[in-house]
């Protein structure tokens, strides 16, 4: 790996060390943020439920709280992530509820190949590919280790999300936040193409006060206000056809 590049791994592994310690505060299923993460593990399950107790990549895993919520609905699942201290608290989450049976691995997301941990039902990014150096890069690996009728399933805060452009000075982690339309783009240059896209909240979810009549109203209208006015967009990936 050329020395630029390690030195961009180290940093960034060394800003979510830092904010490691308090993840599941500001980020977990107890923080402010609770009911737009229970909104992105009832999507999450919903791809869980097309593969019986399905093999699952958590890729940028944090703290390992979405692996630690899918436990039920998957049949093994492993985490990694660049934080070493990121893996220690995702690891001490899983001890805590008794979850012996999921792995957490420093290592980064450019590494993987199927020698590691073979091949998987579904790949996950929950907030992550945002942060990627090179999207398109690592999207091209998710693909070699994704089986043939596997679901690459990303979340992200939409690109014109009000939250972010009103905290943009202040954000820690360098994003680069895609629209549901750039990221289509990028994947079918690496072989795969969307198989499913929803409008999911994230920070100041607009529809909110609209309720379920809001939800239903706007949840698959992306190329509109849906994933706008909610914050942002769960889009599932699968291999291109040719």
């Amino acid at each position: 790996m050329p020395s630029g590049e390690t030195a961009s791994f180290q940093c960034t592994a060394a800003m979510f060390d830092h904010l490691a310690e308090r993840w599941d505060c500001e980020h977990g299923p107890a923080s402010a943020r609770a009911a737009a993460f229970e909104a992105h593990i009832d999507y999450l399950k919903t791809h869980c439920a097309r593969v019986d107790q399905p093999r699952v990549l958590d890729i940028g895993c944090a703290t390992g709280q979405h692996l630690v919520r899918l436990h039920p609905w998957i049949g093994e699942g492993i985490g990694i992530d660049l934080s070493p201290r990121m893996i220690e608290r995702a690891a001490a989450n899983a001890r805590a509820c008794g979850l012996e049976t999921l792995q957490f691995v420093e290592m980064s997301a450019e590494e993987l190949t199927p020698k590691y941990f073979g091949t998987f039902d579904l790949v996950l990014f929950i907030g992550v590919l945002e942060h990627m150096p090179s999207p398109a890069a690592v999207l091209r690996g998710a693909r070699r280790i994704l089986r043939s009728e596997g679901r690459i399933v990303i979340i992200m805060p939409h690109w014109l999300n009000p939250t972010h452009w009103m905290n943009r000075r202040a954000d820690r982690v360098p994003a680069r936040h895609l629209s549901l339309r750039a990221l289509c783009a990028i994947a079918a240059e690496e072989g795969l193409r969307l198989d499913q896209a929803a409008a999911l909240p994230h920070g100041s979810d607009l529809l909110r006060p609209f309720g379920t009549y809001g939800k239903r109203l706007f949840a698959g209208r992306l190329a509109g206000a849906g994933a706008f006015l909610r914050g942002a967009f769960g889009a599932s990936l699968k291999h291109e056809r040719r």
